[in-house]
C-alpha cells in the first residue's frame, strides 16, 4: 500500500515548468478526478503541471480555491475543516509526516472525536514549525515505520497515514494522568479487536520510561486470552478480594443472548460496560437488560470506573441483592475496605 501523501505525484518531483507552453485556464478533468480523491487537496507543483501562477493567483483571489498551507490548497471555496487539514497532513510535510494521539484515536475509531490542531509526528531531524492546524512532534521511536495508511469514504474521504494502533494507545497513555482512562482506552481497542494484549506488551517493551508502565504490565497480562479484560478485573477487585461467589462467565440464560456474568442460583446478571459504548449495541442491551428484568432476574450494570475505582462499593451492593434472593456467605474485606473502616473509627 502506497504511502505517498495525498498529492498525485511523489513527493520530490520537478515543480518547474516550460515557460513557453500554453497553460490552461481551468483544471482538466483528469486533475479535478485526481483531487477528488485526496478530499480536493492538491499541491501547488501539481497544479503547475498545466495551469500557471496567474491562473492559480485568480482562483484563490476570487475565493473559488482556497490555501490550506504554503504550497498546499484545496480546489473549492468551502472552510479547511478537520478533515481537509488531516489528508492535507503529507502534501504539507512530506511523506515521513505520520497523524498521531488523539487524531489516530479518533481514525481508529477510539475516540468520538478529535478536536485542535492535529498532532503530526515528524523525523527527528526534520524542521517542526507550530500551525494552527497541525502541531508537528519530534518522532524519536520510529513510529513512522510502523504506520497505517486508513480510507473513509464518510469521514474525510481521503488516506490518512497514522499511527499504529499500538502506537496510537501507547502514547495517548504516556500523556495520561488518570489510571482508569488509561485502563479504558486500552479495552476499547481490545474489544473492538484492534490489537492484542501481546502486541501492546512489545509495544510497551520499547518505552522504559512510559507513564503507568507497571499497572500497564499487569493489566496486560491479565488480558491475554480473556474474553473481556473488564470481566477479569471483576473477577479480582470484586469478587475474589470480597470473597463473593463466583459468577458464570458469558452465561447462557435460557431464552436470551449471553449475559457477561451470572448468579445463576440467585437469579443476578451483571452486565459490564466496557467500552461506555459500543457503536450501534446500547439499544440491543436495554431491550436484553428489560427481558431478563421480566423473567424475575435482577440486572446491575457496572462501567471501568465502577469496577476499577469503586471495587468496594461495588461488592457490598451485589453482595446485598445476592443475600435478598438467599446466598448464605459472608462479605469479605479487602485491604482497602479495612483501610475505610479504620478511617471511619477515628
Amino acid at each position: 500500500m502506497s504511502t505517498h501523501g495525498v498529492v498525485g505525484v511523489p513527493f520530490g518531483g520537478r515543480t518547474d515548468h516550460n515557460p513557453g507552453m500554453e497553460h490552461a485556464k481551468e483544471p482538466s478533468t483528469a486533475l479535478l478526478e485526481e483531487a477528488r480523491a485526496t478530499n480536493l487537496v492538491v499541491t501547488r507543483r501539481r497544479l503547475l503541471r498545466e495551469l500557471s501562477d496567474e491562473v492559480i493567483r485568480r482562483h484563490l483571489s476570487n475565493g473559488q480555491w482556497v490555501r490550506v498551507a504554503d504550497g498546499v490548497y484545496r480546489l473549492g471555496p468551502e472552510a479547511v475543516t478537520w478533515s481537509v487539514a488531516a489528508v492535507a497532513v503529507g502534501a504539507r510535510f512530506g511523506p515521513s509526516a505520520v497523524i498521531g494521539l488523539d487524531a489516530a484515536a479518533y481514525v481508529h475509531g477510539l475516540a468520538e472525536r478529535s478536536a485542535g490542531p492535529i498532532p503530526v509526528w515528524l523525523p527527528a531531524n526534520q524542521k517542526r514549525e507550530a500551525d494552527l492546524r497541525w502541531r508537528p512532534l519530534r518522532d524519536s521511536l520510529d513510529r513512522a515505520r510502523r504506520a497505517v495508511v486508513v480510507e473513509d469514504a464518510d469521514r474525510w474521504r481521503g488516506r490518512l497515514r497514522v499511527t499504529s494502533v499500538e502506537d496510537t494507545v501507547l502514547d495517548i497513555v504516556d500523556r495520561t494522568e488518570r489510571r482508569n482512562k488509561v485502563t479504558a482506552m486500552i479495552v476499547t481497542a481490545l474489544n473492538h479487536g484492534l490489537t492484542r494484549p501481546e502486541y501492546l506488551l512489545d509495544g510497551l517493551g520499547q518505552r522504559p520510561g512510559l507513564r503507568h508502565r507497571r499497572h500497564l504490565r499487569e493489566f496486560l497480562r491479565d488480558a491475554a486470552g480473556i474474553e473481556s479484560v473488564l470481566e477479569e478485573r471483576y473477577r479480582k477487585l470484586v469478587e475474589v478480594a470480597h470473597s463473593l461467589p463466583p459468577a458464570t462467565r458469558q452465561a447462557t440464560i435460557t431464552g436470551h443472548a449471553r449475559a457477561d456474568l451470572a448468579y445463576l442460583e440467585w437469579g443476578v446478571v451483571i452486565e459490564l460496560d466496557g467500552t461506555e459504548s459500543h457503536r450501534g449495541s446500547a439499544g440491543r442491551d436495554r431491550r436484553r437488560s428489560n427481558q431478563l428484568v421480566l423473567d424475575d432476574y435482577v440486572v446491575l450494570r457496572y462501567g471501568w470506573s465502577d469496577v476499577v475505582d469503586s471495587p468496594c462499593r461495588v461488592a457490598r451492593e451485589v453482595a446485598r441483592i445476592l443475600r435478598q434472593r438467599g446466598w448464605q456467605g459472608e462479605l469479605g474485606m479487602c485491604r482497602a475496605c479495612r483501610v475505610r473502616i479504620a478511617q471511619q473509627s477515628r
